[in-house]
């Protein structure tokens, strides 16, 4: 359409026009506006709609985020507006598409930086582009039935092979609007013409099917025609809303803010990756030798570089914390100010759909308000980055200064310690109790035992060795108590910086200089054969481990403890002493019979594995728990489907579950439409029971009530089902390495215990009858019940409920197991029931049974794909993942070497390396390449690193590298250092991972560790500079003494075991490792 024609159009009247129809309602929705369209906005408008259309166009262009309403005293008008933005992500080839008509594309942010290699040379072929999206609405009613809709989605920016269109419509029957499909217009970049393209104005009624079909793909979800559409198309009864400005006006706005908020969470993730993956990438080794001034200068250049990096990383992270912060403000100001005079002088039913919108969109701004957390962090990462880098360059400079304060001091001590340094080449392995541990640290050279400090763990934690040490040291030299002393000291994960740190104003004493202080500090701390020279970072003191001692005590450590390295032991700390041999039940899986295995169901399983090895390694006995859905009215819809189409030959034959879920999938397309009519009958309770009394709900209660009764027909009949669809689950399992202790399920919840929980109910005035059914009002139980609803634990058929059901099942699983702790480990979809079920057992006098029960609760999967979103079992699952493997591998080309094989074991590991890398409530974002470990991203192998450990181990004792005692001296070298500074963080991972139950902590350090051995694992470059370069690391063992390869022999070792403990706490499979 031509911009005169839509200008034509727009003027056409709206009432009592010759061959136009009425039009009470007109809904315009432009996408990507130029300045013609606004012009024929502007130019068609009315003295009462001009001053809204005024100021909403220009809370658009100046990019106001806002959510208002605004009703001029004493007039019928009034007017609503939303503007809100939101990025997208998006990768062109073309830097044209950045300028319009020579100008910066406006809202249009190049982070093409995070995917650029160091290396400035390096071009990338594409560009990463994010825009933030600017989406505005207003809807200005003149009166009670006539109003019109604005709506803007500023996009800037188009699809190399879709051409989107922008669309306005009108309604039908006697109340209708203009439908007005044009194509949208070409990019301002592109074209200066000012056309619109072809129109189509479509009759009263009539869609365009074409133009239909030729609108964003993505768009044409959350534009505000389709909405309205879908909402016009229903029944048109007075409490339909359609016709109701305020519920058109919040159903948009849900439907936009749901499609703000994807963009959010994709941007974010997207974000969090690229921007982990470079500081990653641009590692800052620390400069610990002297240097030529060729490599100075090229060290001085990367350090300016990742200097710039880290600052646009920073600052993007910024501006995206800070767009978010505007639009949650937009809300909430919106909530305090004008929601409630919104809500006003609207029907009951209406009303209610207007509460439950608010609703909506509340739960939506909250989930884009917990994305701020982490984007936070990150932001910190991306300021502790170029921290590192000015400290890369002060440890440089003071190198040279602290080597001459501390050669006296090496020069003094080296005679008294020479002799112990020697011996340490024969050490025996002690076992791990103090006494062998105080002689062991009295060889290396330390003259007192180590302070006693009741919080530290010296027998399982190797860093709270060296923070006993160094507090006993602290104290000493400032004059303070040990407790002060040990509160002052942190660690870090961080290698660069150091292994420890003291908080200067922790110390309390009240210096007035910190520096003074500091240096104060230093000359007064004795010499350490633990540690090493400290230097002055800001408020913290800092420290490493010395090089020539942390072989000789770590190694050994770990040697005696093996696979239990890392894990707390009966002699630790008090707390832990408590807790070791405590029962917990652990309830995770848990899928239901005759449905399918889902995406949620996958994440239980993987996570609430993890948390029980994670239990297990606290010394809890754990019991894992399958709770299988396999009671209640969905079964009697199975056995109505088994009449019609079930077959005992099926059911027998090699995939009898397959069957079972067919027919389930069978009668639920025929059972639909009642459905529907019950849903309809929603507020008339004797029409929606008289519709439930009949044909397939009745069927399929009378088979549920049989069961209950134990009509034995009934029950073998549900138990060869049930028995068929265990099988399953446990062949499925078994390939994850998962075994479960029970298979239970509401089927085995006893009759007595419901009998028990029900009367309890109903003697304490907790639950009611109402319309039939026992109801429990949680609200009417006091400040806790608010907000948890009213829920049925008996229906109108007097059939128990799954809130009745799992109430029963905890007293059940009390008599039984007799815990100390019980988790759920479920999707937060079902928040909302555990705490019911947790208050429940409070109001019946529980309390004490409650508290000792949690909900792990867990984000949901974004954009898994539909084949694995839609399989129906865990085979298919996991069957699917090893197809994505498959492409990823061989690039959509077949292999003249014929088929790759890809066992469980790497599918396993891809969708552990994905779905534990964040915070559990957070979710993810799947991404089909990391499923593969040979995706080429900055994820690291992890198994192809415990494989490369394994060779590498097999090699050296080949060599006859274990004939011979170890010379540590060997690893000294700082790589090997790093290796072991890492491997000493592991208990203190395990111990914050079991306080937080979160598993990204534990995948980060396995990062760092793999990071580590990539130093020496990984073949050496070929352009390495061979003046410059560091020790080879193209094959272990090369020209070093047979004792020096006993000792990378005890490393390497040490080095797998820690690996094969932190991948087999988070569920990896360990395969002829």
């Amino acid at each position: 359409m031509s911009v005169a024609e839509f200008q034509e159009a727009l003027k056409l009247q709206r009432f009592n026009s010759v061959g136009e129809p009425d039009a009470a309602i007109r809904r315009i929705h432009i996408l990507t506006p130029n300045a013609h369209a606004v012009a024929a906005l502007i130019l068609a408008t009315t003295r009462l709609s001009a001053p809204v259309l005024r100021g909403f166009l220009q809370r658009n262009f100046s990019y106001t985020k806002a959510i208002k309403v605004s009703a001029p005293p004493d007039q019928p008008t009034f007017a609503m507006e939303y503007h809100m933005s939101y990025p997208e992500w998006i990768e062109v080839t073309s830097p044209e598409v950045l300028h319009e008509g020579g100008s910066d594309l406006r809202r249009t942010m190049n982070v093409s930086f995070l995917f650029q290699a160091e290396t400035p040379e390096t071009q990338l072929e594409r560009m990463e582009l994010i825009h933030l999206v600017q989406a505005s609405c207003a809807v200005f009613r003149y009166d009670s039935s006539i109003w019109d809709a604005y709506s803007l989605v500023d996009k800037s920016f188009n699809s190399d092979d879709t051409e989107e269109r922008d669309t306005g419509d009108q309604d039908t029957d006697d109340q209708t609007s203009l439908h007005y499909y044009y194509n949208r217009p070409n990019p301002p970049w592109a074209s200066e013409t000012g056309d619109i393209g072809d129109s189509k104005i479509a009759t009263p009624g009539s869609f365009d099917a074409e133009a239909i079909e030729d609108l964003d793909a993505d768009e044409v979800h959350y534009d505000a025609l389709t909405i309205g559409n879908t909402l016009a198309s229903g029944n048109r009864q007075p409490d339909v809303p359609y016709w109701c400005p305020r519920h058109y006006f919040l159903t948009i706005m849900k439907y936009r803010t749901e499609r703000a908020l994807q963009g959010w969470r994709d941007t974010a993730y997207k974000l969090e990756i690229n921007v982990r993956a470079g500081i990653d990438s641009r590692h800052i080794s620390r400069p610990l030798q002297p240097s030529g001034i060729n490599r100075a200068r090229r060290e001085a250049e990367s350090l300016e570089r990742r200097d710039e990096w880290a600052s646009k990383a920073k600052d993007l992270v910024q501006k995206l914390i800070d767009e978010i912060c505007r639009n949650l403000y937009s809300w909430n100001s919106f909530q305090q100010r004008d929601a409630d005079r919104f809500r006003k002088n609207g029907s009951g039913k209406q009303e209610e759909q207007l509460e439950l919108l608010f609703f909506e969109i509340s739960e939506m701004y909250a989930d884009l308000e917990n994305l701020l957390p982490d984007l936070k962090i990150l932001l910190r990462d991306c300021e502790n980055f170029q921290h590192k880098i000015t400290r890369a360059v002060t440890i440089k400079e003071n190198r040279g200064i602290d080597l001459q304060h501390w050669a006296l001091t090496l020069f003094l001590t080296v005679i008294r310690h020479s002799f112990a340094l020697v011996a340490l080449a024969n050490m025996a392995v002690v076992a791990p109790n103090m006494a062998a541990l105080e002689t062991q640290l009295g060889s290396l050279g330390l003259d007192s035992p180590l302070p006693d400090i009741p919080t530290l763990d010296v027998l399982t934690k190797p860093l709270d060795i060296y923070r006993s040490h160094l507090a006993g040291l602290l104290a000493a030299a400032v004059g303070c108590d040990i407790s002060v002393a040990y509160e002052a000291i942190t660690s870090t994960s961080d290698i660069e910086v150091g292994d420890l740190a003291v908080i200067l104003p922790r110390l309390k004493l009240n210096a007035a200089d910190l520096g003074s202080l500091a240096t104060d500090i230093t000359q007064k701390l004795p010499t350490s054969p633990l540690l090493s020279v400290p230097y002055t970072d800001g408020v913290h003191l800092r420290m490493f481990f010395s090089k020539k001692t942390i072989s000789h005590l770590l190694l050994p450590y770990i040697r005696e403890r093996g696979s239990s390295y890392g894990a707390e032991t009966a002699h630790g700390p008090a707390e832990n002493v408590a807790e070791s041999g405590r029962k917990i039940v652990i309830e995770f899986s848990s899928p239901n019979l005759a449905s399918s295995f889902t995406p949620d169901h996958l994440r239980s399983t993987l996570i609430g594995e993890f948390i029980s090895r994670t239990h297990e390694s606290m010394g809890w006995n754990v019991t894992r728990l399958n709770y299988i859905g396999d009671w209640g009215k969905h079964i009697g819809l199975l056995a109505a489907g088994w009449t019609r189409f079930g077959s005992d030959d099926q059911l027998q034959g090699d995939d009898p579950l397959g069957h079972i879920l067919d027919v389930y999938s069978q009668i639920m397309d025929l059972f639909k439409p009642e459905q529907d009519l019950s849903r309809q009958a929603k507020n008339d309770e004797e029409a929606k029971a008289e519709i439930e009394s009949r044909g397939i709900f009745a069927e399929r209660d009378a088979f549920f009530r049989r069961m209950e009764d134990g009509d034995d027909e009934a029950l073998a009949l549900w138990n060869r089902w049930r028995e068929v669809s265990i099988a399953h689950f446990k062949a499925a399992y078994d390939r994850l390495g998962i075994q479960f202790d029970e298979y239970s399920g509401e089927s085995k919840v006893k009759p007595e215990t419901i009998a028990q929980v029900e009367t309890t109910l109903r003697e304490k005035g907790i639950c009611e009858e109402i319309d039939g059914s026992l109801m429990i009002n949680f609200s009417n139980h006091g400040e806790k019940g608010k907000g948890l609803g009213t829920q049925p634990i008996r229906g109108r058929t007097g059939s128990t409920t799954y809130l009745l059901r799992d109430i029963a099942a905890v007293l059940d699983r009390e008599a039984e197991y007799s815990f100390d702790k019980m988790i759920y480990v479920v999707s937060a979809r079902q928040t909302l029931h555990f705490q019911q079920v947790l208050r429940a057992l409070e109001l019946m006098g529980r309390e004490d049974l409650a508290a000792k029960i949690k909900h792990i609760s867990f984000g949901g999967i974004q954009s898994m794909p539909a084949h694995l979103k839609n399989a129906r079992t865990l085979t298919t699952i996991l069957d699917g993942a090893r197809e994505l493997i498959l492409e990823s591998q061989s690039g959509g080309e077949e292999s003249g070497s014929g088929p790759a094989v890809v066992g469980d074991d790497e599918v396993i590991a891809g969708l552990l390396s994905q779905d534990m890398s964040s915070r559990l409530t957070q979710g993810y974002t799947f991404d089909p390449k990391k499923l593969s470990l040979a995706d080429g991203d900055s994820r690291p192998n992890l198994l192809g690193y415990l494989a490369k450990l394994s060779s590498t181990v097999a090699n050296l004792r080949a060599s006859g590298a274990g004939d011979v005692d170890p010379d540590y001296t060997v690893l000294e070298d700082e790589t090997y250092v790093d290796i072991l500074r890492v491997m000493a963080q592991y208990p203190d991972v395990v111990a914050s991972t079991y306080k937080s139950l979160e598993p990204h902590g534990v995948l980060a350090y396995l990062n760092r560790l793999v990071y580590a051995l990539s130093a020496r694992l990984d073949e050496a470059k070929p352009d390495a500079d061979p003046d410059e370069a560091g020790p080879s690391t193209a094959g272990e063992g090369d020209e070093i003494s047979p004792e020096g390869r006993r000792a990378q022999l005890e490393l390497y070792e040490c080095a797998k075991q820690v690996l094969e403990n932190s991948l087999n706490l988070l569920g990896f499979p360990i395969v002829n490792a």
